[in-house]
């Protein structure tokens, strides 16, 4: 609320109160002089500039988002550049009487107002699920089980309970009558099967996509309605033509197959469409998260009616330009960033805030990075980035904000205007102050990491979905698009004056301008505050030719002897601190390749200072195109240690020198105290976010450290963060760095962490700012051990005795404890399947760049169900500093279904997979295709992460090893390792018993030997040395029976052996044969030759169970349900040659030689295989000939008895076979019916010319259930059928249902069956289960894999 515009209160409450609430303060700009600023220059609002925002995506349904301050429309463009949306619409069709049938099977109407003068639509399919952001997805499944599944399967369950009842009433607890023990089984699996209906996960609908070009543009249409009434959606052009979009599931919209009594659930998530050049991509582009939105509407928002709400820039445009994948819980990806930079080339943005980021482990490089630079110095964009929430500690920023030389890192800063409206902080309690969190300079090397610093909090406004209109966020992601929306003032300002500044003239504008704060240093807070006001007469005062447009960055290198060149001078480690240092710096202004020429004429005088006496250089430096060169030195040897000392070596031009600093360099030395003894303690009185830092060096030898910080005076409520880090080569902090919280009413925290001996361990002590000023007390202690071994422990199962030797450190003795644990299986896979090929549209670049992919698939067969996790050794542990712009990771099961990513950073993403087979494709992009063909062959390594640790035993010696000596095993004691002494342990081979399935030569475990005997340190995660343990064979182990003797087959001739090979060879293509003469004519024939010969008999038996030709009977229902059913003739077969497979293999006695012992019995022994094998044939004649037997039932029972599809040909009895998938459903959920009255027995079934009795199916059911259980998986299907003959149709879900659990779980598909189950239910009127599997089976089985 602006208030301005209100009128004066009648009276005012007692004390400092208003009425007036500060509206202003919850999106902060009188800090940073933006209100002044646009008070004198209100044209000045952004208007003329175009902001990129690189983050989670905008949504363009907000109310700031809708037009500038100018009237003109806000959103340029709406972009998902993450792949996460695209939809294949490669698929053309032509509708045939106004009807296109989609991929999902849908009869999709087309509206008589679509235009298509060719006629042709491109097709396409995305699961809803897929759309949704990681917190929607969760709210949209607990309130659809709320709202919609409950109220139908509550009313369904209580039924299904009160027929139960009604039953125990009238029949009580025993009977006579068979019918009532079996009505009550019945009865009680209905109930037990809606009950495990609750368990079932529920995936979602898969929505129909169309694409077609209307003979000026290129439209689509997402089916909403999820029933092809495409006159209920929404058709849109690409957002960018006229800025369309729509809303996936609005409150009110009923979906089907429920009721519009029924409410449908408002996931209120706005979607809108970018569409290929040909029309063969479409990309539905969502928020992946609240966070684009919150920092798009603090760089530019305009509220019309509100201006108090308005952003830094209300007259600014933007193009929102998601980057924040979906299928990664919105983590950046390479692939995103490169296509993100392009875009913003093309369109000729002019600033870009991006608000993400992460650690790198080397600065300034990478391909990401080259082309971020390359966006910056070719085509003059400003960027603005978070410098990251990692602090407090030193060297926490992240990439790119913090460690990119052509980007401004922005930190988070507080006010006290903004304490008390956003956090009920009282603010005259709270000074001026730098979020804890934000993260501090400088970069690893050396450059300063942090360049300005703007307010990091406000309260905006974020997407529908959130079910909130604004949102409180905090973090360097809001103090940069603060900071961004000041700088486009100020270009919006320049521009209109005919004056576009150029990157360094802002650059130095802002750092030359920003206000200091006293308490924080550059690390900190950069170089200061933005102040806009003062940012636009600097540029205003700038001479003409001291800061050329032309020169687009300034290159400063830093380098010692031999060491890596470095962008500033960061002294650390004692090793750097404990002699002068001597530096060559050299300074070169950039110019663009079409400036070259102005470089040539370029050259200005330069003075060069520094205020500290620790730094000494020259004076005068002669500045022009080339690597400019002054020799400086630092002396560290006379600064006090433990304290961290910075300055600057400023460029200051001659003629200018009140325009401040032309170039900065920064000089950065932390000199940490050495020890004397092995532990350090101080004493701090903390001030609210004022850090108070500590460095040390390592005692050499140490390994491990344990930190205690004691809140020596507990004042409640308060809270203080220590940050301890260690900065390793090319190592990021997140490898060394260990940071935890203690809160008020807590006497002490402690805390282990590995480290380096001989390198700086700072450690940092910040207490949080939302308390008073006055000092509070707190003191550190810490103390190290140190135990030498490998850098890490190799084991391998190809050596009889692993060792290794552990040693004290020289300082002092060690309590020991050595425990040894494998905590991960990793396999490492091969790629079966490998493409290299150049990409198109969105890949081929503005400049004529092509990107290539290479996509590389993986088998992958999970032998037991488990957390897995995706690695490229090499390679995911990089992002921006990558050498490839993307690597990225995608799981699919057998059926094409999605099942997860991952990519860099693969620790972040465990995928739940249960037991079965899978693809992993894996794409790797880079420009240059033969940087690509050289990882052809890059392996994928699978870790899975194992249930339950695997601990092994450890020996003092290999002897007591080998002979499982238990005295000579590691005790369960700690004892105690004299200092500089060592010893050995041993260590055995992991038992076959705790091998995971589908373990192979190759593979090997990951885990960790805990070498202390202090629990402070044994019980903390990481703590430890690393173990690899390598299987290089494995196979089944030899039986520990002595001497074993197994009896053997007498051995044939070779002309015996030729025979049956022939023969067996024949067998064979009686069932491969694809023309039924041919393979009944081998039949006829091989029958002669071996009449008694059972495999001939089986091989025919299983091509006529599992034969594709059938004929259709025709139905003339409205639903159209179209039942499989065999031929009388072949009914007919399948019984003569079951008859004749119990006529050889006599199970009589069979069952006879199987209800005796044959253990002494030579002859009884010897007959075992064969007996075995009769067995088997029996049962699969049986099985055969009951699902025979009851299908030709089934179709011969009355419409209204049973589902139709019930009566399909079985398929899968001896072997697996895929049907087709049946329609959607889309009645109303009612409650169950109760099936129709039972036949009387022995009526008889008639389907054509075969009969079958009741009498007879339960004749040859009861036959079959004499081999096999009914509730085994071979015969789950028959006996869910046969309970559907009787009308159980409670026993007959029941029986399905764990049939689809048990096919699942053994990584099989499971669709025919689950599609039984929706046509039952759809039968018995549950439609909210039946949709609930058609669902799932849409998701499942896709008809492409999902794309990159």
């Amino acid at each position: 609320m602006d208030s301005s515009s209100e009128g004066s209160s009648p009276s005012t409450p007692e004390g400092n109160c208003s009425l007036d609430f500060p509206v202003h303060a919850l999106m902060p700009t009188k800090e940073t002089q933006q209100e002044a600023f646009l008070a004198k220059y209100p044209h000045y609002d952004g208007r003329g500039v175009l902001m990129a925002i690189l983050d989670t995506g905008v949504d363009p349904a907000l109310p700031g988002m809708q037009v500038t301050s100018t009237g003109e429309r806000k959103l340029v463009d709406v972009m998902d550049l993450t792949g996460a949306g695209d939809v294949d619409t490669s698929t053309v069709k032509t509708s045939c009487d106004g009807v296109i049938e989609g991929l999902t099977g849908t009869k999709l109407k087309i509206p008589d107002t679509w235009t298509n003068p060719s006629g042709k639509y491109h097709i396409g399919s995305k699961p809803l699920y897929e759309l949704y952001p990681k917190g929607l997805l969760t709210l949209v499944r607990k309130e659809t089980k709320d709202e919609k599944w409950k109220s139908c399967h509550q009313l369904a369950t209580a039924d299904a309970l009160k027929q139960l009842t009604s039953h125990e009433d009238t029949v009580g607890a025993t009977t006579e009558k068979l019918k009532d023990k079996l009505e009550r089984e019945n009865l009680v699996a209905q109930l037990e099967f809606l009950r495990s209906q609750d368990k079932v996960e529920d995936k979602g609908p898969v929505m129909d996509v169309i694409t077609w070009n209307d003979g000026k543009k290129w439209m689509s249409c997402l089916d909403t309605s999820l029933k092809g009434d495409l006159a209920s959606c929404k058709p849109m052009a690409s957002f960018r033509v006229n800025g369309e979009y729509g809303t996936l599931t609005p409150k009110g919209m009923p979906l089907p197959p429920l009721s519009s009594a029924i409410p449908s659930i408002a996931d209120d998530l706005t979607y809108n469409f970018s569409i290929s050049s040909n029309g063969n991509l479409t990309e539905i582009c969502v928020p992946t998260g609240s966070h684009g939105s919150h920092v798009a509407n603090i760089a530019g928002g305009f509220f019309p009616d509100d201006k108090a709400k308005n952003g830094l820039a209300p007259g600014v445009k933007i193009v929102s330009m998601n980057i924040g994948d979906g299928r990664l819980s919105s983590m950046e990806t390479g692939q995103a960033l490169t296509r993100a930079f392009d875009a913003c080339a093309q369109m000729g943005v002019d600033i870009v805030n991006m608000s993400f980021g992460e650690y790198a482990h080397i600065p300034d490089q990478g391909r990401v990075i080259d082309q971020l630079k390359k966006l910056v110095e070719k085509h003059g964009v400003v960027f603005v980035s978070s410098a990251g929430n990692n602090g407090p500690a030193l060297s926490t920023v992240g990439a790119p904000g913090g460690t990119t030389s052509t980007v401004l890192g922005v930190s988070a800063f507080l006010t006290p205007d903004m304490a008390d409206p956003m956090y009920g902080i009282y603010s005259k309690n709270v000074p001026n102050n730098l979020f804890g969190w934000s993260s501090r300079g400088p970069s690893a090397d050396g450059s300063l990491g942090v360049s300005i610093s703007a307010p990091g909090a406000a309260v905006t406004g974020v997407p529908k979905y959130c079910r909130k209109t604004n949102q409180l966020m905090n973090g360097t992601s809001m103090s940069s698009p603060n900071a961004a929306g000041a700088i486009s003032c100020l270009i919006s300002a320049r521009k209109a004056e005919g004056a576009k500044p150029s990157v360094p003239q802002i650059r130095l504008a802002l750092e030359n301008t920003g206000k200091e704060t006293g308490e924080y240093d550059k690390l900190s807070i950069g170089n200061g505050l933005v102040q806009i006001d003062s940012a636009y007469e600097w540029l205003k005062a700038l001479p003409k030719g001291v800061l050329p447009d032309t020169i687009k960055s300034f290159d400063v290198k830093c380098v010692r002897s031999s060491l890596p060149t470095q962008r500033g001078i960061y002294l650390r480690d004692a090793v750097d601190t404990s002699a002068i240092q001597e530096f060559a710096v050299t300074v070169q202004p950039l110019f663009g390749e079409q400036e070259a020429t102005d470089g040539v004429n370029f050259e200005r005088l330069l003075r060069v200072s520094c205020k500290d006496s620790f730094v000494r250089c020259a004076s005068t430096l002669i500045l022009n195109n080339q690597p400019c060169k002054i020799m400086v030195e630092v002396d560290p040897t006379q600064l006090p240690p433990n304290q961290l000392h910075y300055s600057e070596i400023e460029l200051f031009d001659a003629e200018f020198p009140s325009l401040g600093p032309i170039v900065r360099i920064p000089v950065t030395i932390t000199k940490p105290l050495e020890l004397t003894t092995v532990s350090h303690s101080f004493d701090a009185l903390t001030r609210p976010g004022i850090p108070i830092r500590n460095f040390i060096k390592v005692p050499e030898g140490a390994t491990a450290a344990l930190i205690r910080l004691k809140n020596i005076d507990r004042v409640p409520k308060e809270s203080f963060v220590i940050h301890c880090t260690q900065l390793l080569p090319h190592k990021s902090m997140r490898e060394s760095e260990t940071h935890r919280n203690i809160l008020g009413d807590q006497t002490e925290l402690k805390r282990a962490f590995n480290v380096v001996g001989g390198k700086t361990l700072e450690i940092c002590l910040v207490r949080t700012w939302a308390r008073e000023k006055k000092e509070v007390a707190a003191r550190v202690e810490i103390e190290f051990v140190g135990i030498s071994s490998s850098p890490s422990i190799a084991l391998s199962n190809a050596n009889l005795v692993n060792g290794f030797q552990l040693k004290a450190w020289e300082k002092g003795p060690v309590e020991i404890q050595p425990t040894l644990s494998l905590k991960q299986f990793v396999q490492v896979v091969k790629p079966f399947e490998v493409k290299l090929q150049a990409l198109t549209d969105r890949d081929v670049f503005h400049d004529g760049t092509t990107i290539h992919r290479l996509l590389l698939n993986y088998k992958l067969n999970v032998a037991k169900g488990g957390d897995f996790q995706m690695e490229l050794g090499g390679l995911t542990d990089y992002l921006y500093e990558a050498p490839l712009d993307c690597m990225l990771v995608q799981i699919f099961s057998a059926t094409k279904e999605f099942v997860g990513a991952s990519s860099s950073y693969p620790g972040r993403y465990t995928h739940k997979l249960d037991k079965g087979e899978y693809r992993i494709q894996v794409q790797l992009r880079h420009a240059n295709e033969n940087v690509l063909d050289r990882l052809r062959d890059t392996p994928l390594s699978v870790i899975n992460k194992l249930s339950s640790s695997i601990s092994l035993d450890l020996y003092t010696s290999p002897i007591a090893l080998v002979e499982g000596d238990a005295s000579k095993k590691v005790s369960s004691t700690a004892s105690i390792l004299p200092a500089s002494h060592s010893t050995n342990y041993y260590v055995p081979h992991v038992a076959d018993e705790k091998m995971p399935k589908g373990v192979s030569g190759g593979s090997f475990f990951r885990g960790t030997m805990m070498p202390y005997g202090d629990t402070a340190y044994s019980s903390v995660a990481g703590v430890g040395i690393p173990v690899v343990f390598t299987i290089n064979e494995y196979g089944k182990r030899q039986t520990k029976t002595l001497a074993p003797v197994t009896l053997t087959p007498p051995k044939k001739s070779i002309e015996q052996e030729m025979s049956d090979a022939f023969r067996d060879v024949q067998i064979e293509w009686i069932e491969k044969s694809k023309e039924d003469k041919a393979g009944e004519a081998l039949y006829e024939k091989l029958i002669v030759d071996f009449p008694s010969h059972l495999p001939v008999h089986l091989a025919m038996l299983r091509r006529l169970s599992n034969k594709k030709k059938v004929r259709r009977r025709r139905r003339r229902e409205e639903e159209g349900v179209i039942p499989y059913q065999r031929t009388s003739d072949d009914h007919s077969k399948i019984i003569s040659i079951t008859s004749k497979i119990l006529e050889l293999t006599k199970p009589n006695e069979v069952l006879q030689w199987m209800g005796a012992k044959h253990d002494n019995d030579e002859e009884g022994m010897a007959l075992k295989t064969s007996m075995e094998e009769r067995k088997g044939a029996i049962v699969d004649a049986l099985l055969v000939r009951a699902a025979a037997t009851t299908d030709a039932f089934l179709c011969g029972m009355k419409d209204e008895d049973i589902p139709k599809s019930l009566a399909r040909q079985s398929g899968p009895i001896l072997e697996k076979k895929e049907e087709k998938k049946e329609g959607e459903n889309g009645c109303e959920s009612t409650p169950p019916s109760q099936p129709s009255t039972p036949r009387k027995e022995n009526t008889p079934v008639k389907n054509d010319s075969i009969v079958v009795t009741e009498a007879q199916l339960s004749a040859l059911i009861k036959e079959l259930y004499q081999w096999i259980d009914p509730s085994d998986a071979k015969a789950l299907l028959i006996t869910a059928k046969y309970a559907a003959t009787q009308g159980h149709f409670g026993k007959c879900l029941k029986h399905l249902q764990k049939l689809v659990d048990e096919t699942n779980s053994n990584g099989k598909d499971a669709k025919q069956h689950e599609l039984l189950i929706a046509d039952i239910c759809d039968y018995l009127g549950l439609y909210h289960i039946s949709q609930l599997h058609r669902n799932r089976i849409q998701c499942r089985h896709r008809p492409t894999f999902r794309l990159f």
